[in-house]
């Protein structure tokens, strides 16, 4: 047995005798099982999952510090994962994003012409408070990503390339002013 067995083995007696005690007081407060036993699966599935949470949490800042500090010098700049799996074609490059809010004023609302999943949640959660709107004919923006912006029935006044959109250096995007 690994230490982190036996820690874990330990854990998860302490966790069912807090769960034992918070379920006898909650017992005594209320004079009702229901309450008790809910009381008790709160406190013992909180408790035993905290290891795993702390550990989960620390990989994660362990990574992030890696890819910092592996990114901090690329020419391309830093990047931003969507993905817990750390694969170059999910993270988008901040540069990118930060071309995008130059190019779109805040508060202005746009569309996002994509199929990727990658860069519509990208665009949907960087571009705050830009507003994205569902249908192109209320945007004043269309933010395209591998597809063309002219295949939507809308004249445009302006039309800016950013790229790379991808960690791997690959992927652009179109971004398009809705002629008013």
């Amino acid at each position: 047995m690994s230490s982190f067995q036996l820690v874990a083995a330990v854990w998860v007696l302490v966790s069912i005798a807090a769960a034992f005690y918070v379920s006898r007081l909650a017992f005594r407060d209320t004079r009702a099982p229901a309450a008790a036993l809910l009381a008790a699966g709160a406190t013992l599935a909180g408790a035993v999952y905290l290891p795993q949470t702390l550990r989960d949490t620390a990989r994660a800042a362990r990574r992030f510090e890696h890819q910092w500090r592996a990114e901090r010098h690329s020419r391309l700049g830093p990047s931003e994962c969507g993905s817990e799996i750390h694969r170059p074609s999910a993270c988008v490059r901040t540069r990118a994003m930060d071309d995008v809010r130059r190019v779109i004023p805040a508060h202005d609302r746009y569309y996002v012409q994509t199929r990727s999943g990658e860069v519509r949640f990208w665009a949907f959660t960087s571009l705050l408070p830009r507003v994205a709107v569902r249908d192109p004919h209320d945007a004043q923006w269309i933010v395209s990503f591998r597809r063309d912006p002219r295949d939507l029935p809308l004249k445009y006044s302006t039309f800016r390339r950013i790229e790379p959109v991808f960690e791997s250096g690959t992927g652009f995007l179109v971004v398009g002013r809705i002629a008013q």
